[in-house]
């Protein structure tokens, strides 16, 4: 784990401790396959064991790290099913969500969502798996975040941040990478001249397509595993 920021003691050193772990997870500095070892980790970040302990139950309560015998931890890896349920929540809130933005559809609106998307595919061919989760999270969230409806936020923020999205989309064959970066537009094309029920199917088909990327890197997985 070389190339987590060593810390200075402060008031919310737990919390300190959580942020350089989960950016390590998220920037790949943590292997998803690597044992976290509280001690090891406490000696790295240069704190006490109280800290990272706290640091380390809390991404376990999220859902992000699973501990193992002798108290270490990884990073949490998810079945195909599991993953097909992450769509599916998806799909619940970000299919609502784009139909509320064909009702509420203005000039302004449109403008921005596009303005949005432009920006964060612009030359994605150089970006990093990191970049790529961050770009298309980032996009998702703006069409969610538009609505105005907080509620719906809170629950795309529970899918998709606390590394589980990350870890999902980290899985992905890098030539599937750019490919999920793609077809956000025609979601800004549906919130302004389609219907709420057109929305809502247009997110869904988008949704779907990502799904089906990522069924078939855990086909690969599988198949490797079985050779």
């Amino acid at each position: 784990m070389t190339g987590l920021k060593k810390i200075k003691p402060s008031a919310r050193l737990a919390e300190e401790v959580y942020d350089q772990i989960y950016a390590g997870i998220n920037s790949g500095v943590i292997d998803p396959d690597e044992r976290i070892v509280q001690e090891r980790l406490a000696d790295e970040l240069e704190v006490s064991r109280t800290p990272v302990r706290e640091a380390l139950l809390r991404l376990e309560h999220e859902g992000i790290l699973v501990r193992e015998k002798h108290g270490r931890f990884v990073v949490r890896r998810f079945s195909k099913e599991e993953i097909v349920q992450i769509y599916s929540a998806r799909e619940a809130v970000e299919c609502h969500a784009l139909a509320l933005l064909c009702e509420m559809s203005t000039s302004k609106l449109i403008k921005k969502l596009c303005d949005v998307v432009e920006k964060e595919e612009k030359d994605s061919i150089c970006y990093t798996i990191n970049e790529y989760y961050e770009a298309n999270k980032h996009i998702h969230r703006t069409f969610v975040k538009e609505t105005g409806n907080r509620f719906l936020l809170e629950m795309f923020d529970m899918i998709w941040n606390r590394s589980v999205g990350f870890v999902v989309f980290s899985d992905m064959a890098n030539e599937n990478l750019p490919i999920s970066l793609t077809g956000h537009l025609e979601l800004c094309d549906v919130v302004k001249s389609g219907t709420p029920r057109e929305a809502a199917d247009t997110m869904r088909r988008h949704i779907r397509e990502g799904l089906t990327l990522q069924s078939s890197v855990l086909k690969v997985q599988a198949d490797t595993v079985n050779l």
